[in-house]
């Protein structure tokens, strides 16, 4: 085990129920689970989803500019915006309450480091649960929540201790797993969300 994994955070609170989908999915197919893996057969689908992320980052700037930004990836699963982050030279803290999907962040970290800069030593990975109140105290220039908030019963209680974590003026990056039907197969809508359809 790496440093950054022998003192995570955890364990994390009660179980999410997609977590619980999470550990099982690693147990019964680890191979789709890490779909930055060449042979993952979500790949190609998770790299087109991945892509759109990254270019509307571009389009609105987000990560521009010459400075090194301090960045929370605030349910980092795999690593799959953490490492075109890091390649950028921005140090980043990725968050997750599933180890299994730490530890293939961990493995993709590495293995990218092998191929150019130690991007390991801008890394740093923790095993929690990110609605507990064991968040970062460090203050940070940007914080991504993708596809989290859709996950948790009290989104905007989540969303304001996120933002707490950015220094003034910086930017909060987050975006919801959708489907069409979507909000009609949710049990409850929890009383925050305003959910919007286009």
């Amino acid at each position: 085990a790496t440093p950054e994994l022998r003192t995570l955070v955890g364990p994390p609170g009660p179980s999410l129920w997609n977590l619980q989908g999470m550990d099982r999915g690693w147990r019964d197919y680890p191979e789709g689970m890490d779909f930055l893996a060449a042979g993952s057969p979500n790949r190609p689908w998770k790299a087109f989803q991945t892509g759109v992320y990254l270019d509307l980052f571009r389009e609105h700037g987000v990560f521009d500019g010459s400075q090194e930004l301090h960045v929370l990836d605030a349910a980092c699963g795999i690593g799959r915006l953490m490492l075109p982050l890091l390649e950028q030279g921005h140090r980043v803290l990725g968050i997750d309450a599933c180890r299994p999907s730490l530890a293939a962040a961990w493995k993709h970290i590495e293995t990218a480091s092998s191929n150019s800069t130690d991007l390991s030593a801008r890394a740093q990975l923790r095993w929690a649960d990110v609605r507990s109140e064991q968040l970062p105290t460090e203050v940070f220039d940007r914080v991504l929540a993708h596809d989290l908030l859709c996950y948790v019963a009290e989104p905007a209680r989540l969303l304001a201790r996120l933002v707490s974590s950015l220094s003034p003026g910086e930017l909060f990056i987050g975006s919801v797993e959708a489907w069409p039907g979507a909000a009609d197969s949710w049990p409850e809508t929890p009383p925050s969300v305003d959910i919007c359809t286009a």
